[in-house]
């Protein structure tokens, strides 16, 4: 019989939930803060029992973590637990183990897939205790919350090492995801891209987390997707990439999503992954890991891939005016990833770009001018306009001119009032890249406009 105590936090969590969705507000956060405050083991007690998939990374985790839970319940899987709406600090984490996990009923899901921050990474997988870890990948992000990105490795194998039987999912590309194993005695299921499916030249010397895990030497690439991915190896210590077994074979792009063939533990496997772009066939593969390593099917992880939804405002269609793409940004490589992504179709189109510097977004702007707005050029006159907004708007503006981006074509819109306006009137179908607060704001404007389901409901 579960506690006063635990009872108590629960339907506290609870009440404050719905009165805050009576409201229209998320809930995603109050509640569980409330909840940590009269019960600060809840998230042990509560997942103590659940079969627990934790996702982790820079960039990924939050359509990771869709896909999981798409390939469970089609696995006859049941009920999952779900962070859906992103909230993966702690007090994300009680809330939603708070409002899905029964103590007043003997019904009681079996599995949960939670997203977790990097920086909260170090406690809450210990709350957890997780079967499964994925790890997506590791980059520079929101430099005032994780200084350089060799801090959110060691937030992260800091969790990792109280979880030894836990299951480790790991990007084979990824040097740093690699080296977070390192001596530790977790079994380990490696993804990444073939030599084939990299297409790509090499990362530049220096460039971040191009030096080895294990003795800090350059390492040589053989190919590279982008970033610091790739087939590494170091020339000192001989620490290279580990054999996947997982492995992207090949995968062709299209606007609506990507096909592709794996190759899984030798055999050959055809997928279609409902969502664009490279980022997301690794995405997938991640997924794909993870399922496997919870003890799903094979065919049915796979065939998963095809039916997951888009997490709120990744790569999220909207059925305004001449049609709207909301792609969340928050560093460089991601910001990177959407502007190649933008740049294949032979459309023109217009952008709209909106930074703020709150703390979800990160107080840190200077990424910006570390992405590629410059490729932006390369659109020439598919490129119609460019509108700023945000609380940084003007520092855009300036990155903008910097990048070559003609005078003629930018302008400032600090509405979202007048941004809709401008969507709805639109003949050319528009991308909207965002940070995280503004794409909450707007997002919640474009969901009323087309009837579409608040964030916190995935």
């Amino acid at each position: 019989m579960p506690d006063f105590k635990l009872r108590f936090a629960v339907a506290v969590c609870r009440l404050s939930r719905l009165l805050l969705r009576l409201l229209r507000r998320g809930g995603t956060t109050l509640p569980g803060v409330l909840a940590l405050k009269i019960c600060p083991e809840i998230i042990s007690k509560l997942s103590a029992g659940l079969e627990i998939i934790a996702v982790s990374g820079t960039n990924g985790k939050t359509t990771v973590a869709h896909i999981l839970e798409n390939a469970i319940k089609s696995d006859g899987g049941g009920t999952v637990v779900c962070n859906r709406s992103g909230a993966n600090l702690a007090t994300g984490i009680a809330a939603e183990l708070c409002c899905n996990v029964g103590i007043f009923s003997d019904s009681r899901p079996k599995y949960a897939v939670i997203e977790v921050d990097e920086l909260a990474a170090r406690k809450v997988i210990a709350m957890l205790q997780p079967r499964v870890i994925v790890l997506t990948n590791l980059f520079r992000d929101q430099l005032d919350r994780y200084a350089e990105v060799q801090s959110a490795a060691g937030y992260l194998r800091e969790g990792i090492a109280t979880v030894p039987e836990a299951v480790l999912c790991l990007n084979a590309d990824d040097s740093l995801t690699v080296g977070l194993a390192d001596h530790l005695p977790n079994r380990r299921i490696y993804y990444g891209f073939s030599a084939e499916a990299s297409q790509s030249g090499c990362p530049k010397p220096g460039e971040e987390g191009t030096r080895c895990p294990r003795c800090g030497a350059q390492l040589l690439y053989s190919c590279s997707s982008y970033g610091h991915l790739g087939h590494w190896s170091c020339p000192e210590c001989r620490y290279s990439r580990p054999a996947a077994d997982i492995s992207v074979e090949r995968f062709f792009e299209t606007e609506a999503g990507s096909d592709a063939v794996f190759k899984i533990f030798g055999k050959e496997y055809s997928a279609h992954i409902s969502a664009p772009g490279d980022y997301n066939v690794y995405n997938a593969a991640a997924a794909v890991a993870g399922a496997l390593a919870a003890g799903n099917d094979i065919k049915s992880a796979v065939g998963a891939l095809a039916g997951f939804g888009h997490g709120f405002g990744r790569m999220e269609r909207f059925d305004v005016g001449a049609g709207v793409l909301m792609i969340l940004i928050k560093n460089p490589v991601g910001c990177d990833r959407a502007f190649d992504y933008i740049l294949k179709s032979e459309r023109a189109f217009n952008l709209i770009i909106i930074l703020n510097d709150l703390d979800s977004d990160g107080r840190d702007i200077s990424w910006i001018w570390d992405a590629g707005f410059e490729h932006l050029c390369e659109a020439g006159e598919r490129l119609n306009r460019v509108t700023v907004s945000g609380m940084r708007s003007k520092e855009l503006m300036t990155r903008l001119e910097y990048a070559g981006i003609p005078d003629g074509k930018i302008s400032e819109e600090k509405s979202i009032h007048g941004m809709m306006k401008e969507l709805e009137s639109s003949e050319l179908p528009t991308y909207i890249l965002p940070t995280y607060t503004a794409m909450m704001k707007f997002r919640q404007r474009l969901a009323k406009k087309t009837r579409r389901r608040g964030f916190w409901e995935g």
